[in-house]
This record gives C-alpha cells, structure tokens and sequence, in this order.
C-alpha cells in the first residue's frame, strides 16, 4: 500500500488527483469512524525502512531553527521535573535519548522502540551518554512495575500509534508512571482549518486527544502549543502530574 502511495505523491498530477478523492474520504472516516479509509501501515517495517533516510537528515534537523527550540523545550521541561530515573516511549534509534542524557548527566534515561534493528543502529551511531540504555519493547506492553519510573516522555511517538492501540498505551504509559508524564505529540485542533483537514491524510500519522485519552489518570496540567515561524503549531506538549503517593 505504501509504495502506491509514493507512487502517486511524487508525480504532482496524480498528486492533486489523490488529494482532490481522498481528503473528503478521510475526513469522513476519522470524525464518523476514528479510522483511516485506506488502513494502517505496519510502523515496525514503516520506521525500519526509513531509518537510513532519517540518519542522513539529522544533519538538517540540527541546524534547523524550530527542531533547536523543540529540543531546548523538552530539555526545559525534563530537567524542571528533576528526577532521577526518565523514560523515553518510542526512542526510535536514540537520538533524543542520547540527546536528553547528556543534558542531564545526574540521571538516569531508559528508551525503549518496537524495533530492535532501530536499536541497535543507534547503539552503533548515536548512544554515547553512559546514563542511557535502550530497550525492545511495546508501549503496548511496557516491562516496568506500576509506578516505577518517575518521568515518562514521548517526541513524536504516540502520533503513530493506530486508533486501535493507543488506548493500551496511554494505560501503559500512566501505569508505569510515578511522578510526571510529558507528550510532545501532533495535536491538529489548534491548527489551521487548512492544515487540520490536510494532516488527516497523513498516511501513518493518527489525530488523537490525549487529554481525554489519559483522562482521570493523572492530572492535566498544561496543553502548549509549540509554534513555527509561520505560527503553525506543529506539536502540542500535554503535561500531566500524578499526585504524590503516601508512603
């Protein structure tokens, strides 16, 4: 399914054609059905067959103004929790893993990706910090006790999680959880109606109101918007907190 839809992405023609029929089709399967008219990828294959492209791209993503600030806000926000055992869910190769570690040398960062193949290049190329380690997992089925890690932290992770699995993980993530859950994550309800419309044909990308999904779990505690210079507001930061437990 994949290689027909690049088929079609890249010829501008067919580009316009496929928007024009699928746009309508999307937006009516995701607020009637919360699903996706054409299905879903399968995101190990999905993020194993990319990995060689995205490595060449960080680079790019160093220099470029808007991921520089993501990065400092994550930073900001990781070390303001001031814990000393963080969990990144769907670390993909380690490169904000190593990234965070670094930047908070007293702690301790585990990051755990479906993909093992994912884990091990970056064990190769990124993983330097001696305070991070990485481990195959499913957010799905995380391999921690309940309330054992004091941060949990997604960049990016949950947006590709289907409509069918992300309630699992939300429980996983809250269960796990002792002290502060921050998702950076795409949020499309501050967009543009443009742009609102057009990410629903995001092929592996999902829409989801983690605010609702986490729900009486934990605490709520801000919802920001991180904006671009065109003041799109490419990912949302959800912060939650989970009142302090009686010993």
């Amino acid at each position: 399914m994949r290689s027909i839809y690049l088929a079609l992405w890249t010829n501008p023609v067919t580009r316009f054609i496929y928007l024009a029929c699928i746009t309508p089709l999307n937006i009516i399967w995701y607020y009637l059905l919360h699903r996706k008219f054409l299905g879903d990828p399968i995101q190990r294959n999905l993020w194993k067959d990319r990995r060689s492209d995205d490595f060449l791209q960080v680079d790019n993503v160093e220099g470029d103004p808007y991921y520089i600030n993501l990065d400092k806000a994550v930073a900001d926000r990781l070390r303001g929790f001031d814990d000393s055992l963080y969990l990144e869910v769907g670390c993909y190769y380690g490169y904000r893993l190593n990234k965070f570690a670094r930047e908070l040398p007293h702690a301790c960062f585990i990051g755990i990706d479906l993909g093992l193949e994912n884990l091990l290049f970056g064990k190769k190329e990124f993983i330097t910090a001696p305070n991070a380690v990485v481990v195959n997992a499913d957010a799905c089925f995380l391999p921690f006790r309940d309330n054992s890690i004091g941060v949990v932290f997604t960049v990016v992770c949950l947006t590709h999680a289907d409509y069918s699995s992300i309630g699992k993980a939300i429980d996983e993530l809250t269960r796990v959880c002792k002290h502060n859950l921050l998702l950076v994550e795409v949020d499309n309800r501050p967009m543009s109606w443009h742009r609102k419309m057009a990410i629903l044909n995001w092929d592996y990308g999902y829409m989801h109101q983690y605010e609702k999904l986490v729900g009486d779990k934990m605490k709520l505690v801000s919802m920001t918007p991180l904006r671009d210079t065109d003041n799109h507001p490419r990912y949302t930061f959800f912060e939650f907190s989970k009142p302090v437990m009686s010993p």
